[in-house]
């Protein structure tokens, strides 16, 4: 989480610079470290959370693990809930659905990232995943 996810969350910091642009340059991001050579593929964090369900973890870790989780959620439904550009398009309208699928897309390209898919092919997933929701 330290080591990763910081470096992420600064492009949704950067207000300055277009919704569309914004998302897509950090769904982008994460998609680049999840498909690097020089590591396991996939995240991390993404596969420790799968086996919560399990209920093989320590409970500490199973906690942390489930804050993220909901770290995550939390700051795209206040992205399209309070960001004048998502208020416009209305997607605060579907804040919530919005942000999950987000996370979604950003869940699953860990698996498909972890199974040998390129993040030339996931760039495309995310252009959709963003048009789905109305950010054209």
């Amino acid at each position: 989480i330290e080591t990763e996810m910081f470096n992420h969350l600064k492009i949704m910091e950067q207000t300055d610079t277009p919704l569309r642009e914004r998302l897509e340059n950090y769904m982008l991001s994460v998609i680049r470290m999840q498909c690097a050579s020089d590591g396991p593929k996939g995240c991390f964090l993404v596969h420790c959370q799968s086996e919560i369900v399990a209920g093989d973890l320590p409970d500490a870790v199973a906690e942390l693990l489930k804050k993220q989780d909901k770290t995550a959620k939390q700051m795209f439904e206040n992205l399209f809930r309070n960001d004048p550009e998502a208020v416009e398009l209305g997607l605060d309208k579907h804040a919530k659905t919005n942000a999950l699928t987000i996370y979604t897309v950003l869940k699953g390209t860990a698996s498909m990232a972890r199974s040998g898919v390129t993040a030339t092919e996931l760039h495309e997933v995310v252009n959709t995943a963003l048009h789905g929701i109305g950010i054209k």
